[in-house]
């Protein structure tokens, strides 16, 4: 009985050290997998920042977040950048259409990588992202129905865009978030554990938001003095 013990005690000191170590070492590949992911996310969201800046260059001022036609949302302001990083699919968009017209509706599983990061969203559907703009009056992208910032005149570190992982929406949607929106969002989500979303601002920079506390954010998604 003493032998049949101490030979149970040696397997299970065999074991569990093996097992330990199958832990650690399944624990280290998924977070390499996970910071490769989050770093993939980070340089394609740059590349959306950067076709802000380009829509900038060439027409004067930033892309309107939404465009209206009678009342209708039209556009988003991701459609209208493809002008800078997908022209060829930029010119089968239909203008004179809105997004979700039966034309343009066949181009949703055509989405630019540059709009897709799985980081953080593992159930997005075929067509959609987590980019999203903060909009509002006071907000660095704005409607069609207001005057449209200039890069120029903007505010270094205001926020442009946002990772909104719970907020999945198809790329060609012309729907965003106001900035409570992200506020609540931050609040709830930080209350739980820090997360892995960045936030780009007007000077093209990509930053975690964990940097940010919530009164922080709130005084960078809009623009002073206005």
């Amino acid at each position: 009985m003493f032998r049949s013990n101490l030979k149970r005690v040696q397997l299970l000191a065999a074991i569990i050290p093996a097992a330990v170590s199958v832990l650690v070492v399944t624990w280290k590949l998924n977070s390499l997998v996970e910071e490769s992911r989050t770093r993939d996310c980070k340089a394609k969201f740059f590349e959306v920042a950067f076709a802000l800046h380009k829509y900038n260059e060439k027409h004067g001022h930033l892309p309107p977040a939404v465009v209206y036609k009678d009342g209708v949302a039209m556009h988003s302001w991701r459609v209208l950048i493809l002008e800078f990083t997908a022209p060829d699919l930029f010119s089968q968009y239909r203008m004179s259409e809105p997004w979700n017209s039966p034309h343009n509706s066949r181009l949703a599983g055509k989405m630019p990588r540059m709009f897709y990061c799985t980081s953080m969203a593992t159930n997005l559907s075929e067509g959609q992202t987590i980019y999203v703009a903060a909009v509002g009056p006071d907000t660095v992208l704005r409607t069609d129905a207001e005057q449209p910032r200039r890069l120029e005149d903007t505010p270094q570190d205001a926020i442009m865009l946002i990772e909104l992982p719970d907020g999945p929406r198809n790329w060609m949607e012309p729907a965003d978030v106001s900035p409570a929106e992200i506020e609540n969002y931050f609040r709830v989500r930080n209350s739980k554990s820090p997360g892995h979303e960045h936030y780009a601002t007007a000077d093209g920079r990509v930053r975690p938001i964990f940097e940010l506390n919530i009164a922080q954010l709130a005084d960078h998604l809009t623009v002073p003095g206005e």
